[in-house]
């Protein structure tokens, strides 16, 4: 069985990567920013972290609660942290 990794660059420079498998009924999306606590000012230690946790505390119209709750009806499962170097947001789903 050949892997074939299609590439896509949009026109704001995001790249995706897709890797279609035929066997797999899942879906997965791993999404890196490259902005980690390393980029935190100095005076500012710890802002990256705070902001990654912030992201899940509602969006447009929704609460955290409802935004939760919406995600969880897609039956995601999902993270985010912040690296070094990288903020990571993943998700996976049937």
């Amino acid at each position: 069985m050949s892997q074939k990794i299609q590439h896509h660059t949009f026109d704001n420079g995001l790249t995706l990567l897709l890797e279609r498998m035929e066997h797999v009924r899942s879906a997965a999306l791993n999404f890196l920013v490259p902005v980690g606590c390393a980029h935190d000012p100095a005076a500012r230690a710890g802002v990256g972290n705070l902001l990654t946790d912030l992201i899940m505390r509602g969006a447009g119209p929704w609460s955290s609660r409802e935004l939760l709750l919406n995600l969880d009806s897609l039956g995601l499962d999902r993270s985010e942290a912040i690296r070094q170097l990288t903020t990571r947001f993943w998700a996976s789903t049937l």
